[in-house]
């Protein structure tokens, strides 16, 4: 099953809009790197917002930015394509 995981923080202002944006639109799991460190290791999260599409324990696709154009590629990717 598809998944679309944020990892962002407090601090990150695009992390906040990718989060809003995206659930109106699709489920989603919002992780805090400052809370959840382990998770942003295991997926090697280097900047915030960073989204990643997992279907189960597989990655299909990482976008490690925020815009308008990126939270469409997102759903049609979870869409299915």
């Amino acid at each position: 099953m598809k998944e679309v995981l944020i990892f962002g923080h407090d601090g990150c202002s695009p992390c906040k809009v990718a989060k809003k944006e995206l659930e109106k639109r699709i489920p989603i799991k919002y992780i805090d790197c400052m809370e959840n460190q382990k998770a942003a290791v295991r997926f090697n999260v280097q900047h915030t917002p960073t989204i990643v599409l997992i279907d189960g324990n597989r990655e299909l696709e990482r976008w490690a930015a925020w815009s308008p154009k990126i939270g469409d590629g997102v759903v049609a990717m979870y869409a299915g394509g």
